[in-house]
């Protein structure tokens, strides 16, 4: 026989047997390998959503991959620094599951959102809960006051349409000067450096006049010169009868390195519009006590 007719059977053979394995894990398991990549800053699919999805189906079985970064949808910059780690982590995924490669962890990574052109630090655990199970902690008794009707001077700086207007179609960092009035809020201390890497979770005493209130939050990172950058935000909806009030809620999330000399300020707002569209029923918010609860990669 021909020498290259025998190659060519011998590598139809191989294809066959290959073929035949596929088709019989196929038929074998509906649970498909995902890697879902994320957006810390994505406006209109923030991380909660990604990692709500992989917690669902890694509690069936699921083969599931989670890398979180400041990528997708403005006000994300997508950076090339960025990309080309995720690129490389589901080419290494789809090298595995497609051509027989080493298997990539089925892990979770999250890049921290640095406004440098380089990429941030990368965090990597078996799981999304493992990758800050440290909390740094702010609380206050200092009251303050808000209203649906008060206009937030911020709220069109930090909108991200504007922004992505602003820049090319592209997300951008959205930092406003200190010459900007800020919206009502509590202001601390950097204790130490340490890096956010999650959900911050709010805790508000609050006595709400109306039956229908938002109550928008934005977290700032505030240095030394009073210029602040955006970190990440949150909305609640209020509905029901007025009175006194304890809220749980929590922002959007992000990773971001705070340095110790700078300050970090949370604010609240219940007029966030061109971002949020501004309520139809009056109301009035006085806040009592607030504890804000941040996530950490590192003992605090």
């Amino acid at each position: 026989m021909d020498p290259l007719v025998a190659t060519a059977i011998e590598q139809l053979k191989t294809w066959k047997s290959a073929y035949y394995q596929d088709e019989l894990i196929a038929r074998t398991t509906d649970l498909v390998p995902i890697f879902d990549i994320q957006g810390w800053t994505d406006q209109l699919f923030p991380e909660v959503e990604g990692v709500s999805l992989v917690n669902k189906l890694r509690a069936h079985g699921w083969p599931v991959k989670l890398a979180v970064a400041d990528v997708g949808h403005p006000i994300a910059q997508n950076k090339a620094a960025v990309w080309s780690v995720l690129n490389a982590q589901a080419n290494a995924f789809l090298d595995h599951y497609l051509k027989g490669s080493p298997a990539a962890a089925l892990d979770a990574s999250a890049q921290v959102t640095s406004c440098a052109p380089r990429a941030g630090t990368i965090y990597t655990q078996p799981d999304w809960a493992g990758l800050a199970p440290d909390r740094v902690v702010f609380d206050s008794t200092t009251p303050q006051v808000t209203t649906s009707a008060t206009a937030d001077p911020s709220a069109p700086l930090t909108d991200p349409i504007i922004v992505a207007a602003a820049h090319a179609g592209k997300g951008a960092c959205v930092s406003v000067r200190g010459t900007v009035p800020p919206a009502t809020g509590w202001e601390f201390a950097v204790p130490r450096r340490f890096t956010l890497l999650g959900q911050p979770a709010l805790h508000l005493e609050v006595s709400i006049t109306g039956v229908d209130a938002e109550i928008n939050t934005r977290l700032w990172d505030v240095a030394r010169d009073g210029t602040r950058t955006l970190v990440t935000r949150g909305a609640y909806r209020f509905t029901g009868g007025p009175g006194n009030l304890s809220i749980d809620t929590a922002l959007q999330g992000n990773g971001w390195d705070f340095a110790s000399n700078h300050r970090i300020r949370l604010e609240v707002t219940q007029n966030d519009s061109p971002y949020l569209r501004t309520d139809n029923l009056p109301s009035a918010i006085s806040y009592t006590a607030m504890t804000l609860t941040l996530p950490t990669p590192t003992a605090p």
